[in-house]
């Protein structure tokens, strides 16, 4: 459209609108200020008759309208269909423009939302790997308690013994300190039958007239009353018809708040032909290995 408001103005003189590819009709009250000398509408696609204040011929104002589609008898115009068809092809390639920006800017959406589905995508995998990962139970760090792996393992051990054969082997209990006290005339030292690395070895006579071998342990402070029962339960299971038999056990200073036990025995059968150590060093020695191993396992 053109502007009619700069014809009006009051210090205008000099007004060139030329070649612009301004469109349509110039209203018929169009007002052309009084300073207004010089006027070119030319080359445009105007369409219509000129204003009166255009169209009067005068001294003091030049006026340009030629290359349009005006109504004048005077000065080249082109015909009115040829401004219509202008139009009408600036439309089309306005419209084309449209449809070029559109196509860029629904490209631009479509990739901001697949790399929004990506992303969705990614960090959903991201927290249900973390997820999983919560819920795998750490690794086991050996440190210098044997913990549960060990009990298992000695678990099978012991079992695979005691089915070799325990038939005639007697009954396991629990001895009271009162009893080896009795037994060994508080661990007197005519009783001493030997000292070794583990602990010293010591003669009884049970009130029902059997012998035994006490052996002292000292236990390290590691263990705890409680776990200290647990492995005890596994050695008293250790029962073969080549090894001295264990009898049972007596634990000495065991708290019931569960705290550590400084000194535990271990109550074997006495072995009557020859005395203990010379048992320890014969035949008998390479069977009853295994259960000093399973002794020391608790210290």
């Amino acid at each position: 459209m053109l502007p009619a408001g700069l014809f009006s103005l009051s210090s205008i003189s000099y007004l060139n609108l030329a070649s612009n590819v301004l469109s349509g009709s110039l209203p018929s009250h169009l007002n052309c200020g009084g300073e207004l000398g010089f006027v070119d509408i030319s080359d445009n696609r105007l369409v219509g008759g000129l204003p009166s204040c255009l169209n009067t011929i005068s001294d003091k104002r030049i006026v340009k309208v030629g290359g349009n589609c005006l109504s004048l008898d005077t000065q080249y115009q082109h015909s009115e269909g040829y401004c219509k068809q202008a139009n009408s092809d600036k439309k089309q390639i306005t419209g084309k423009q449209i449809a070029l920006l559109a196509g860029v800017i629904g490209g631009i959406v479509i990739v901001v939302v697949f790399l929004l589905v990506v992303l969705f995508i990614f960090r959903r995998k991201r927290h249900a790997r973390n997820m999983v990962d919560k819920h795998i139970p750490p690794k086991v760090v050996q440190n210098t308690q044997p913990g549960s792996s060990e009990l298992l393992a000695n678990a099978r051990v012991i079992s695979q013994v005691a089915n070799t054969g325990s038939q005639g082997a007697p009954s396991y209990r629990v001895f009271s300190l009162e009893e080896l006290l009795e037994a060994t005339e508080n661990f007197d030292q005519s009783a001493l039958l030997g000292e070794g690395s583990v602990g010293k070895i010591y003669k009884g006579r049970l009130e029902n007239g059997a012998y035994i071998a006490v052996r002292s342990l000292n236990v390290y402070k590691r263990y705890s009353n409680r776990n200290l029962k647990l492995r005890l339960d596994l050695l008293s299971k250790f029962r073969h018809p080549h090894l001295v038999s264990l009898l049972g056990h007596c634990i000495d200073g065991g708290a019931p708040d569960d705290s550590t036990v400084p000194r535990i025995f271990l109550i074997y059968e006495y072995i009557s032909n020859g005395n203990f150590r010379a048992h320890l060093s014969g035949q008998l020695s390479k069977s009853f290995s295994m259960s000093i191993a399973c002794v020391l396992m608790l210290g």
